[in-house]
């Protein structure tokens, strides 16, 4: 599980968009009150930053993306005849960046709000609830004309060739392979590993037994695509947060896994210089899009 979450997270963020825009599905608010849910991201106590995230998107800039997406999937169904077709506003991007999320919660006070649940506003989950509706209310012509039968094919993936011109989807490839190789050798460092196990004594000094964060994160009686976090999953990852800081884990990963990758972008320059010119190539088609 821990290999899936991390590939979707990287994923996205090396220009998300290879094929059409999907929904998350673990989002939502939690069932207790919500406050001002930007107050809360702004008081993170870490701002999480590591070297290859230079190379991928924001998560507005994702965002910006997948409405640059939309514009040319409408126009494309509108050319085949569908001359109707419209999508709904695209949710608002989460009020974290995926990055933030590459060690798990890491900030207790979202995770009092939300749990395990990837922190969205209630405006974007009302946003993505119409989204869902939208696409659920598809006519069988209008899904295989956006989509293809397979899923893979249509107006949607004519929209992310469009967008993708002149970058090359075989480094996107590499590079999210590369960052999920670091996040694994990062976290077989033994600096990490003994830093794990502070943090599960934490852990168990707070009542829970958890050998690591993705055991806690994972946890079977956590339902992330549901419309709420219970109680029980909100002190959990709060007491998770908690013990990132006071163990050291956090810190100590985010110096091995920033070591890891300064090391990796110094061995291979000209590759990731590549990659940084296909990000602003790909910027620039999205941003002559929506002008």
């Amino acid at each position: 599980m821990r290999r899936a979450i991390l590939l979707a997270v990287a994923a996205v963020a090396s220009f998300a968009v290879l094929g059409g825009w999907q929904p998350a599905t673990d989002r939502s608010p939690t069932e207790v009150a919500q406050p001002t849910t930007v107050d809360t991201i702004r008081r993170s106590p870490v701002d999480l930053v590591l070297p290859l995230d230079l190379y991928r998107l924001d998560a507005v800039e994702s965002h910006l993306a997948g409405e640059a997406l939309g514009q040319l999937e409408v126009a494309c169904m509108r050319g085949l005849g569908f001359h109707d077709f419209a999508r709904p506003a695209l949710p608002a991007a989460p009020l974290v960046e995926a990055s933030n999320r590459r060690y798990g919660v890491i900030n207790e006070g979202v995770a009092r709000e939300f749990g395990y649940h990837l922190p969205y506003s209630a405006l974007s989950d009302s946003r993505m609830a119409a989204f869902d509706r939208w696409r659920e209310s598809l006519t069988a012509r209008e899904a295989s004309a956006l989509y293809g039968p397979a899923g893979d094919a249509g107006c949607a993936r004519d929209a992310s060739t469009t967008l993708r011109r002149g970058v090359n989807a075989d480094d996107l490839a590499w590079f999210t392979e590369l960052d999920f190789d670091s996040y694994e050798t990062s976290r077989a460092d033994p600096r990490v590993s003994s830093a794990m196990s502070a943090w599960s004594e934490c852990m168990r000094r707070n009542g829970l037994a958890y050998e690591s964060h993705d055991e806690a994160m994972s946890d079977p009686q956590w339902t992330l695509d549901s419309a709420a976090a219970t109680r029980d999953e909100i002190t959990t990852a709060a007491a998770d947060a908690r013990c990132k800081h006071t163990s050291g884990l956090l810190k100590t990963w985010i110096s091995v896994e920033t070591s890891l990758q300064t090391g990796l972008i110094s061995r291979d320059p000209g590759r990731f210089e590549a990659l940084a010119r296909a990000k602003k190539l790909y910027l620039a088609n999205v941003i002559s899009l929506l002008r």
